[in-house]
């Protein structure tokens, strides 16, 4: 089932403002996110536009598909497959596997972190793409399906694989 979230998107001229209407499926939370707080994280990152938003329209296109080790499309997907597909809608090639990933980002601070960077838990065996406001989007593990939660506390760092200024 789809769900339409109203995105604000302010013209390149800065004078006027449209809305865009944004279809993703049914948001899937957990760990106490509703889905009022998923959808404003959703609305805030998707209206910045460019290759952030372009990266998170693209995962969001994922919530609700199952986990499956080593997938990488609607079928099954996991938490580097998740990031190489949308990655890979800007332009930016993915190995599919964590480590690759990490190695191929620059670790930044969790106070410069912005939506669409990279959400990598310090062991390794696991990534998500940071969605704003404290949520993470990510495919968690076998039996679950890709979901938005909020960060957790196991040991993470934050990494960027796009421009500084993008």
């Amino acid at each position: 089932m789809a769900h339409d979230v109203e995105v604000p998107v302010t013209a390149i001229d800065g004078v006027s403002t449209t809305t865009t209407v944004v279809s993703y499926p049914t948001v899937v939370t957990r760990f106490g996110v509703t889905t009022a707080q998923a959808e404003s994280a959703i609305s805030a990152a998707l209206s910045a536009g460019g290759d952030r938003a372009t990266i998170l329209a693209t995962a969001l296109q994922y919530l609700g598909d199952p986990y499956v080790e080593g997938g990488a499309s609607h079928s099954g997907i996991d938490c580097s497959g998740l990031t190489m597909v949308a990655y890979a809608a800007v332009g930016i090639p993915l190995v599919h596997y964590v480590p690759t990933q990490d190695a191929a980002a620059t670790t930044i601070p969790e106070s410069e972190a912005k939506p669409g960077d990279l959400v990598v838990y310090d062991n390794e065996d696991h990534v998500g793409i940071y969605l704003g406001q404290g949520l993470v989007l990510q495919a968690p593990h076998p039996g679950e399906v890709v979901d938005i939660v909020p960060m957790y506390p196991a040991a993470h760092h934050f990494a960027r694989l796009l421009p500084a200024g993008a």
